[in-house]
Order: structure tokens, then C-alpha cells, then sequence
């Protein structure tokens, strides 16, 4: 139900959001993904009997790993194969988050500003531990 919804908002809203501000080409395919979701706009097939008869016609999918029409089957299969690789103890997950400000030079060079990233909290998971 809430996937239709966030894609009725794309729908509706999107093109004149687009035309008013300045987005980011990937920020751009990714609305316009998730918006044409299992609709005409994608193309679509049509699933046949053996005897060759027209069962239903399906509308393609987007395959975006932010849609939650498509992603939520990914994201479980994903999940239940992360749950496989793990050891059966106790662990903690972090995250890390960069001033929106830093934005901007992360898109410039996600290369070498991730490189810098992750030496920097190498340092500080070390200098925690360390305490």
C-alpha cells in the first residue's frame, strides 16, 4: 500500500519539482525510476499459457534499490543471506554519519572523499577502543 503511495507523490509531484529545482542527474533517474515503476512507461510483457493463450499482461519493473515495489523481495534475500554470514555472537553496528556540508565534495570525488572517510574513522574506532 505505501509503495503506491510514495509513487502516486512521484506522479504527481515530481515533474514540477524537477522544473523548480536543480537536482542531480542521479537524484533525477532515480524519481523518474521509481515514478514509472510497473507502469506502460517501462514497457511490459505479456505472460502466455503453454497452449499460448494471454494469461495477463505485466508491466516491467524498475529494479532501483530505493523502490519498495521492487526491492522489498531484494531486501529480504538480502537480509537472510547477511543473517547466514554472520557469527552466532554478539556484535555492534555503527554508523557514521558526514556533515550535509560535505555533501557536495563527496559527489565530486566519491573515490578519493570515501578513501578519507574511512581512514578517518579507522582512527577513531581505534582511538575508542583504545579508552
Amino acid at each position: 500500500m505505501s509503495q503506491l503511495i510514495v509513487q502516486q507523490i512521484f506522479q504527481q509531484h515530481f515533474d514540477r519539482f524537477a522544473a523548480k529545482y536543480t537536482l542531480p542527474s542521479h537524484v533525477v533517474r532515480a524519481a523518474r525510476l521509481l515514478r514509472d515503476c510497473r507502469t506502460s512507461a517501462l514497457g511490459g510483457h505479456a505472460n502466455r499459457c503453454p497452449n499460448g493463450h494471454i494469461c495477463d499482461i505485466a508491466y516491467n519493473s524498475c529494479r532501483h534499490r530505493f523502490c519498495s515495489q521492487c526491492n522489498t523481495f531484494a531486501k529480504a534475500k538480502w537480509l537472510d543471506a547477511w543473517r547466514q554470514r554472520l557469527l552466532p555472537t554478539a556484535h555492534h553496528h555503527i554508523v557514521f554519519t558526514v556533515p550535509r556540508d560535505l555533501n557536495a565534495l563527496w559527489l565530486y570525488n566519491k573515490r578519493h572523499f570515501t578513501k578519507l572517510l574511512f581512514t578517518a574513522l579507522g582512527h577513531s574506532v581505534l582511538e575508542l577502543l583504545a579508552d
